[in-house]
């Protein structure tokens, strides 16, 4: 698949970033020094993966229609899962994309797993996936891991549930710290599911949920429309507290568990529905910075965290 992989450092005024400014320059970026924010935007048959904290950007031509991805809890790569491009559509398997260098390796074994959503375990070892999965008496939907380096495939927890055509089983999969545990929303409703027993708890009050990588915490969205971002001691749910409002259906924990990455959504055009602003959440005081450098510049579902030495 190398020949599939386009490659280029971009950096500075290249991406036509207003108000870029270098890291310590820059108070929103200040908020966390240990991890800056990221994500991605779509440019024709590229990828640009951005750091809007330092106006700078890499550049990948990926070998698939991204439909999944996660970022590592060191922030120093992700796995990305989709389809291949036309004219032979198909499910492509996992992409690893580390960040420094740059560099994408095609996960072996992957292509027999078709991922709807992705989680990557302290560990970092391997990925779990929320999906089906092929087998010669037909396809089976539930939970996998697959292992980063040698392809294995294991099968979690089987979903034998009849789901709606309108759903697709288990989708926005986080895992506990501890391993044993994962939310995942199952047609529609959230659950809260013991990866041993198979057992699944309803959590309904909630849209999507994410344990902290500490596991003190968990952070969910209370409501899909109008959404509010609510932390929950993950010792006794309810006790709780209300850090306000959020646009966007995903919120993603750094790796020290001090802050949260959310969206803001902005007029961007014919694509508003799925862009924005990032925002930096303190989870103690509910203090909020908006970075005005990703403006209409990430797509909703891709934001993470990355490491500082990735961009430095």
């Amino acid at each position: 698949m190398k020949h599939l992989v386009e490659v280029i450092i971009i950096v500075g005024s290249a991406l036509v970033m207003t108000g870029q400014q270098p890291p310590g320059d820059s108070e929103p970026c200040r908020f966390n020094a240990a991890f800056y924010p990221s994500g991605l935007t779509f440019r024709g048959p590229s990828a640009l993966l951005v750091f809007p904290c330092v106006g700078r950007a890499v550049s990948v031509r990926l070998p698939l229609s991204l439909s999944a991805l996660a970022y590592s809890p060191d922030g120093t790569f992700l796995v990305a899962s989709g389809l291949s491009l036309p004219p032979k559509t198909e499910y492509a398997g996992l992409l690893k994309i580390e960040f420094n260098p740059v560099r994408l390796t095609p996960i072996s074994g992957s292509t027999e797993v078709g991922a709807v959503s992705l989680s990557i375990p302290a560990s970092q070892d391997r990925v779990f996936i929320a999906g089906s999965r092929r087998q010669r008496a037909g396809s089976v939907r539930g939970i996998f891991e697959i292992g980063l380096s040698n392809g294995d495939v294991r099968t979690v927890v089987l979903d034998e549930r009849f789901v709606p055509m309108a759903f697709a089983g288990w989708t926005d999969l986080s895992l506990a710290p501890d391993g044993l545990h994962a939310f995942a929303r199952h047609s529609n409703r959230l659950e809260l599911l013991n990866l041993r027993s198979g057992a699944a708890e309803p959590f309904e009050e909630f849209w999507i949920a994410t344990w902290s990588p500490d596991g003190k915490y968990v952070a969910a969205l209370q409501n899909r429309t109008h959404p509010s971002i609510l932390l929950l001691d993950a010792q006794d749910f309810a006790r709780r507290k209300n850090l306000g409002p959020t646009d966007g259906a995903r919120i993603v924990w750094s790796s020290d568990s001090r802050y949260l990455l959310a969206q803001k959504l902005d007029h961007c055009g014919a694509y508003s529905e799925d862009y924005g602003t990032l925002e930096m959440i303190d989870v103690q005081t509910g203090t909020r910075r908006a970075i005005d450098t990703s403006v209409c510049r990430v797509y909703a579902p891709t934001f993470g965290w990355v490491a500082t030495e990735v961009i430095q």
